[in-house]
């Protein structure tokens, strides 16, 4: 077994491919952590005392320049001017839950003096029908994210911390959009010749003593090892590129979870580090699923295309049956598909796309490994047969 582990390593770490994969993914990870990361512009900033103070002098012009013309202008423009002073008094007795508060209200006495009762353009988008919903949505997200700094007892509070820019909040936000996807193509495109490039050396393979079940089993944790390998490189590189800038952070870091129910939505607090572990089993039960669907296909078909073209596909089949708030009336959510936007799932994002409240850690396990354990079943099934045992 070990022998053959080294083998199939040796295999996997000389194959030119997976060179350039990895060499180009860590290119990428620095060329984010490097160019991309810096220019991330928060929706809501961290204001500093000189930021404050420049908001208090701007709006004591636009009272001094409307005087009683325009009164509501001029109340509104008070009201700020007092918030903001809130929070300058605040910083300097480092009251973190009073800035908060007076950071909360000041938010929305801004908006509505900016925008009255229209949407807030920056939530509109040409793939964005609701951007109503989506204002809402990521406004009540922040009143909660800065309550919950307090009322979880956090004490590394820093402005990266609020701006979410250390390297796990970094990682956190990344994980909620695309990055579980590009991770999970690279995956495949480790993992689609994995049992076809044995041709090479068929007679060496087909003759060797170790029962055929296992070899696969070595082949699945030769590519989880290397994918996995590939990760923490990744993310070494992109401590080394933030860290010194706005630090590591902390993995008791509250962060949120949305639930949606019609008598009322909830939020609920968990700690970085335990929404940081709980993507990384979905993470390893979406990789499983990917691996050994590849390996059930390699031993049905024995082309590396149809893998490719079948792997990349069914990281997508979710947009087969989404429907926005379709959650409210199916249970179609639940479908292994939906949880390989693990970030999106464990935020609770989707659970606000479908109305649903059961878009969550638990079900996502049990979805996803049903759907394991039906590709184990049917491996099982195949490996019966000796004529699919050669490559």
């Amino acid at each position: 077994m070990q022998a053959q582990f080294t083998f199939e390593w040796l295999l996997f770490t000389q194959n030119i491919k997976n060179r350039i994969l990895f060499i180009l993914f860590l290119l990428a990870v620095l060329y984010y952590g490097l160019i991309i990361a810096p220019q991330y512009r928060p929706l809501y900033s961290f204001v500093d005392e000189e930021g404050l103070t420049e908001r208090i002098e701007e709006q004591q012009t636009v009272i001094d320049q409307y005087g009683t013309e325009r009164p509501r202008t001029t109340e509104s423009a008070r009201m700020i001017i007092q918030f903001s002073e809130n929070q300058l008094e605040a910083l300097e007795q480092d009251d973190w839950q009073s800035y908060f508060e007076a950071t909360i209200n000041v938010n929305r006495e801004i908006r509505v003096a900016r925008y009255g009762n229209a949407v807030d353009p920056r939530f509109f988008d040409i793939d964005e029908p609701y951007p109503e919903q989506e204002e809402a949505f990521w406004t009540r997200h922040m009143r909660y994210r800065y309550t919950s700094y307090w009322a979880e007892d956090f004490e590394g509070v820093t402005p990266a911390v609020v701006e979410e820019r250390t390297v796990l909040q970094t990682l956190h936000r990344l994980l909620q959009d695309n990055l579980p996807f590009i991770l999970l193509i690279v995956l495949v495109l480790f993992s689609v010749d994995s049992l076809t490039r044995n041709k090479g050396h068929a007679t060496l393979f087909n003759s060797t003593p170790i029962p055929f079940g296992k070899v696969l089993w070595i082949k699945t944790a030769v590519c989880l090892s290397g994918f996995f390998l590939t990760l923490l490189a990744g993310f070494f590189v992109l401590a080394l590129t933030l860290g010194p800038r706005y630090g590591m952070g902390s993995l008791s870091i509250p962060v949120l979870s949305f639930s949606f129910d019609l008598r009322g939505s909830t939020y609920e607090s968990l700690s970085l580090g335990l929404w940081l572990g709980q993507a990384l089993v979905l993470l390893l039960l979406s990789s499983l699923i990917l691996i050994r669907g590849i390996l059930l296909f390699s031993v049905l078909i024995k082309q590396e295309l149809f893998n490719l073209v079948i792997g990349i596909s069914v990281l997508f089949t979710e947009s087969l049956y989404y429907s926005r708030g379709i959650g409210y009336f199916s249970d179609i959510g639940l479908l292994p598909p939906t949880f390989f936007s693990i970030g999106s799932v464990l935020s609770g994002y989707h659970n606000f796309l479908y109305n649903s409240q059961d878009l969550h850690f638990l079900n996502g396990v049990l979805s996803l490994g049903a759907a394991w354990l039906i590709i184990e079943v049917l491996m099982l099934i195949t490996i019966q047969f000796k004529r699919l045992r050669k490559v």
